[in-house]
């Protein structure tokens, strides 16, 4: 009868430890995406978010000096953010200067924040950026973010 006791116990544990998994969310700090298919990645302090007066950006930059960007409108909030309704704003610069941006021309995309408070953002995102003639696009996908703010 112990031992049976015992190895309902033990079976018991055994089957909350292994349901006790990771989860889907983003909680690696840091910052990356695929820029046409090829990885980029930043983290450490060059993986942030900034607090301005009447907007917030996240930031990754590489060590290489490429660097992507986007700011959204206040108020910090959860959600899924368009750029094509101008709730997003995204730049994306190579080191050798050359940039894309969503400004000028009739870029896609959207940020999406799972969550966000006064010292955190998590979230995803995704792009298509033109460069300053709008003939030449980048596309930005499968974009994961947990920043802190600075």
């Amino acid at each position: 009868m112990k031992n049976k006791i015992l190895s309902l116990l033990l079976l018991i544990t055994l089957n909350v430890f292994m349901s006790c998994g990771k989860d889907d969310t983003n909680s690696d700090p840091g910052f990356s995406c695929k820029i046409d298919g090829t990885g980029f990645n930043a983290s450490g302090l060059l993986a942030y978010g900034v607090n301005f007066s009447s907007y917030y950006a996240i930031y990754g930059i590489t060590t290489g000096g490429v660097s992507l960007y986007f700011s959204l409108n206040e108020p910090k909030t959860t959600g899924t953010f368009d750029i094509s309704k101008d709730q997003v704003e995204a730049f994306y610069t190579l080191a050798s200067g050359k940039s894309f941006n969503s400004v000028l021309n009739n870029s896609a995309g959207s940020v999406t924040i799972n969550s966000i408070s006064n010292t955190n953002a998590q979230g995803s995102f995704n792009f298509v950026l033109y460069d300053d003639t709008g003939k030449n696009p980048v596309t930005i996908s499968e974009g994961k973010f947990n920043v802190t703010f600075r």
